[in-house]
């Protein structure tokens, strides 16, 4: 059974030698011990290269990350040097390689993963084809100052295939999409469509909100464009900085607190191993340790829940047992002034009928898998203070 966790290889891409240089450039880099995104911006800016042929690049590079060990084991036992030429020639689909040339590899090369994350994916069977897939690229539409079909209609005009998704917010598109001009003038920003689910739940209960991990404000803008009086919170300043530029940019009421006070709601999208988007940030297979995770997770959360007025919400962007579940159970042990909500109660009244197909309730909680082969796996938890 294990042999079907791969991913399949690609079918032979022709990449001229320009590219090639370019992708194996970043390789290199990343190969080196830098991030992969860091990698990219450094590389890919300077490169003279087109939109296209940059997003082109980036997909090989996210091909080798995703699959490296796999990739590394088949090299070695068909001869070639595991240098950043050859891992970008199978990338490529370049190398001719068959099933039986890995049947007896152990799962963390099969699934191109840590020990300790392969450990995880043998549980969760059903998840690794999908975190494993070539990303798509959604925006959300800025309701505040437009309507989807405007933004849909302007990405076509530009030669972007776009289609409307869900929730109401949601538009997917092609990669290059990002550099769109509705995203340049404020008119939508990427995110995928299972955070932007999170977004218009939180939005939804009712009262201001505080999304106390802020980061660079993806979902503090996604609940500003459902009507929502949202604050911002991050211990991150350089983060919060970044946050005001951006509310400026979408004119939305997305006001930052450099010290968090109380609110009606509190969205804690807590930092997480990231498993269930590792499909975008595929370096977070190749976590050697994930025990910190839900030790940090519960102290933000208890933090944040001091002023929580009447809801708490937890979210991550993954599905680990320890990281979901795990954490709530041990923060109710410890924190007698909340109760969870059963989500089978609550999210009939905020979201549509189609959109509750992508919820799957476990526990106290729900794993949200909007569009499962195309986004992101999350994890939501409502909590209400009693």
């Amino acid at each position: 059974m294990l042999i079907k966790l791969i991913t399949p290889l690609q079918s032979p891409s022709c990449m001229d030698r320009r590219l090639r240089r370019v992708a194996e450039r970043a390789v290199d880099g990343w190969l080196k011990g830098d991030q992969m995104a860091r990698v990219l911006r450094r590389t890919l800016p300077s490169s003279g290269l087109t939109l296209e042929e940059r997003e082109r690049v980036a997909g090989v590079v996210h091909r080798v990350v995703r699959h490296r060990r796999l990739y590394e084991y088949i090299l070695e036992r068909k001869g070639f040097s595991l240098s950043p030429a050859s891992l970008v020639k199978i990338a490529l689909g370049e190398v001719e390689w068959d099933e039986g040339l890995v049947e007896d590899a152990p799962p963390p090369i099969r699934l191109s993963c840590s020990e300790a994350v392969s450990e995880i994916l043998l549980r969760h069977v059903d998840y690794v084809e999908r975190i494993n897939r070539e990303p798509e690229t959604f925006l959300a539409v800025n309701l505040r100052k437009c309507g989807r079909r405007e933004v849909k209609s302007m990405l076509e005009r530009e030669g972007m295939a776009a289609e409307e998704f869900m929730p109401e917010t949601a538009l997917r598109t092609v990669s290059r999409g990002r550099y769109s001009k509705a995203a340049k003038e404020g008119l939508a920003h990427v995110q995928d469509p299972s955070s932007q689910l999170v977004a218009k739940i939180t939005a939804l209960l009712g009262g201001d909100v505080l999304d106390y991990c802020a980061g660079n404000g993806g979902k503090s803008l996604t609940m500003a464009y459902y009507g929502a009086p949202v604050f911002a919170y991050d211990k991150n300043r350089g983060k919060l900085r970044n946050l005001e530029r951006r509310a400026e940019i979408y004119r939305v009421p997305v006001r930052v607190e450099w010290w968090p006070r109380e609110h009606d709601v509190v969205l804690v999208d807590a930092p997480c191993s990231g498993l269930g988007a590792a499909a975008r940030n595929p370096e977070v297979k190749y976590y050697r340790d994930l025990k910190g995770f839900p030790v940090k997770q519960k102290r933000i959360l208890s933090e944040a829940s001091r002023g929580c007025r009447r809801y708490l919400i937890y979210s991550v962007c993954t599905f680990t047992e320890e990281e979901t579940e795990g954490v709530v159970e041990d923060f109710l042990g410890g924190e007698r002034g909340f109760e969870p909500l059963p989500p089978e109660e609550v999210l009939p009244g905020i979201l549509f009928s189609e959109e509750l197909k992508y919820v799957r309730y476990r526990g106290r909680g729900a794993i949200i898998e909007a569009i499962i082969e195309l986004s992101d796996i999350m994890y939501i938890a409502i909590l209400e203070r009693k």
